[in-house]
């Protein structure tokens, strides 16, 4: 079987997945029972060890006055089932979800997980009557092993510029670019995300060098989070050369500003 690892990504925001029971508060902030969750590890299952692989974090209330118990739903595949994987009752708690009991759950077993399948955990406050969601969600998902953070150089050339009239084609070379995990591998921060075409085409009209994040998945680089200054960037693929670690990717914005980038570790 492939090495295939579970990543935890993090979603934190102001968005919350609604309820239709009058009873939970979505926002978890009415009586101010605001779920902290940190110290992620290990951060992913192993399915190559799958009957002893689990993930940890832990789950703390700045709050606990009243609080009878934090309920740990779980959902597969965004089907907003909603199941329950652990209540605890004393705080701060280490919640330990295991591959296992995450398929289980869900009435499969190990050898039904595949690549990109997702699973969501929330924690839900219980006190009385009453069931707060948290805003802080953890997303694991099926992934390849991961570890693109460090230095590299890059070249990039391509087109754009909107018609103002720049010579192309467009080229680019940085000496060091850095690439920064964000949650111990696969999701990563890359700047410049877009080579430098921005400023190049569009300094005069207030165009900044673009950071974004991207995933690697088993040597694809895919979801993006990339805004060029101005719109969201759709097109941004690409892959990782297992054997010299090097990284290609494609890209292009809704003006047509294009390129492609070649980063190579430096050193």
């Amino acid at each position: 079987m492939k090495k295939i690892l579970f990543y935890l990504l993090i979603f934190v925001g102001i968005a919350f997945i609604g309820s239709c029971d009058d009873n939970e508060d979505p926002a978890g902030r009415r009586d101010g029972i605001v779920p902290a969750v940190t110290n992620f590890s290990p951060s992913f299952f192993d399915l190559l060890v799958l009957e002893d692989a689990y993930v940890e974090f832990t789950i703390d209330l700045e709050n606990k006055t009243g609080v009878d118990a934090v309920v740990i739903e779980g959902s597969y595949k965004d089907d907003l089932q909603r199941i329950e994987i652990i209540r605890v009752t004393s705080f701060p708690a280490v919640i330990r979800i295991t591959a296992a009991e995450a398929a289980q759950k869900f009435g499969m077993s190990l050898d039904n997980l595949e690549l990109g399948d997702m699973f969501t955990f929330e924690a839900v406050v219980v006190k009385g009557d009453q069931r707060t969601r948290s805003n802080a969600v953890v997303k694991p998902n099926i992934a390849c092993s991961s570890d693109l953070e460090g230095v590299y150089s890059l070249t990039a050339s391509g087109s754009g510029g909107g018609g103002l009239g720049i010579s192309e084609p467009w080229t680019s070379k940085i000496e060091s670019v850095t690439i920064t995990s964000k949650d111990g591998g696969i999701t990563y921060s890359i700047k410049p995300a877009l080579g430098g075409i921005m400023v190049d085409f569009y300094s005069a009209y207030g165009a900044t060098l673009v950071e974004g994040e991207f995933q690697d998945i088993c040597g694809t680089i895919s979801n993006p989070v990339i805004n060029d200054g101005w719109n969201k960037v759709e097109i941004y693929t690409g892959e990782v050369d297992d054997e010299t670690g090097v990284i290609t990717i494609s890209f292009e914005n809704a003006w047509g500003d294009k390129g492609d980038m070649v980063l190579t570790p430096a050193g």
